[in-house]
């Protein structure tokens, strides 16, 4: 995150356990899960930082999520248009 001044990494951490640990439920991709969501971006010639949201996108997608929030609606839209009704801006 760019913030000036920089957050030092303990205070990142903290940050990182009560703010997201003590809410978020982690997702694990596997192999498969990799390999698929690669081949998938490859043939829709997907390339650039919005892979980084194709895998978030992916993890939740794998846990059926009733709907994903992002501030990139627009990346994610593009990888997966089969999904816009559950993808929402805050």
């Amino acid at each position: 995150m760019p913030s000036q001044p920089r957050i030092p990494p303990p205070v990142a951490w903290q940050l990182i356990q009560s703010n997201v640990l003590a809410t978020f439920r982690i997702v694990s991709l596997n192999e498969a899960d990799y390999l698929m969501l690669l081949e998938q971006l490859s043939t829709a010639g997907i390339v650039g930082g919005v892979t980084y949201d194709a895998l978030i996108l992916h993890a939740a997608t794998k846990v059926a999520v009733d709907q994903i929030v992002t501030l990139n609606e627009r990346h994610f839209q593009r990888i997966r248009p089969d999904l816009s009704d559950l993808i929402t801006a805050p």
